[in-house]
């Protein structure tokens, strides 16, 4: 019986199916998206770091654009060359 009934009720309550892996992959993502390290979020869920960057390697396609941004205006002879840029990248 038990088996019948939670299908029955996401169905009448038109709730999604969600896993509890659904749950991991969205704490993952956000993590990463909230710009904590890889080895971080891989520590977190119990992964190693080679495994989190092949899952969520997609999440990462502007990473490489806003750290080259981030040095630039470090280098860049117009900056003020104030701390506040180094304290952004921290």
């Amino acid at each position: 019986m038990r088996g019948l009934a939670s299908p029955l009720i996401f169905y009448i309550t038109y709730l999604p199916d969600i896993r509890v892996h659904d749950l991991r992959h969205s704490h993952v993502s956000l993590c990463i998206e909230l710009g904590y390290s890889i080895v971080l979020v891989a520590r977190r869920i119990g992964d190693t770091v080679p495994v989190v960057m092949r899952t969520y390697a997609h999440l990462y396609p502007n990473k490489q654009q806003e750290l080259v941004s981030k040095l630039e205006a470090i280098g860049s002879p117009t900056s003020n060359n104030d701390d506040s840029d180094l304290m952004s990248l921290g």
